[in-house]
């Protein structure tokens, strides 16, 4: 196995119960299963959305090669050890000036896991930023499990429109 997170790394994990931000893939790899994602929805018609944008690992072998990929697995493996389980995959593509969006969750309960002992490999293959909707985080959120309401809200990716149940401090966001 070759470390890919540093100790520090490692520390602010624990502490913050995420890690960013870190090169797996190189740019040509980017482009590559952006690619192959753009083909399947050019061919499909449309975004990949309902039942193809959850566990598409499954359907992909392009996408299975990725949660397989070296760099991938060598920095999941830092977080959990060896043995690992990708129990699922997703997509949650915004296109450029649409509604969608992902509302403030913690993953183990959007999972419906009874522990949280899990890690969300979150790989971009486009540039991820603020102007065009970046994930965000709240450190130490992962450290207590709050309440989730299922909204079924209009645009919400997640599949119930679930989100936490307590007001969200958009300042302390990362």
């Amino acid at each position: 196995m070759v470390r890919i997170l540093s100790d520090l790394q490692l520390q602010r994990y624990q502490i913050d119960g995420y890690c960013h931000p870190f090169d797996v893939l190189t740019a040509e790899e980017s482009a590559n299963y952006l690619n192959k994602l753009e083909t399947y929805e050019r061919a499909s018609g449309g975004v990949i959305d309902s039942i193809y944008r959850h566990k598409p690992h499954l359907l992909f072998p392009w996408l299975h090669d990725l949660i397989n990929h070296t760099m991938v697995l060598d920095a999941v493996e830092d977080v959990l050890g060896p043995n690992i389980l990708c129990w699922g995959s997703s997509f949650f593509n915004k296109e450029a000036r649409h509604p969608a969006y992902v509302s403030w969750h913690q993953d183990a309960n959007y999972w419906g896991l009874d522990r949280p002992d899990v890690c969300t490999a979150w790989i971009a293959f486009t540039a991820s930023n603020t102007s065009n909707g970046c994930m965000r985080v709240i450190p130490g959120s992962h450290t207590v499990k709050l309440k989730h309401t299922d909204t079924y809200r209009e645009h919400n990716l997640l599949s119930r429109g679930q989100e936490i149940d307590v007001e969200v401090v958009e300042s302390k966001a990362v």
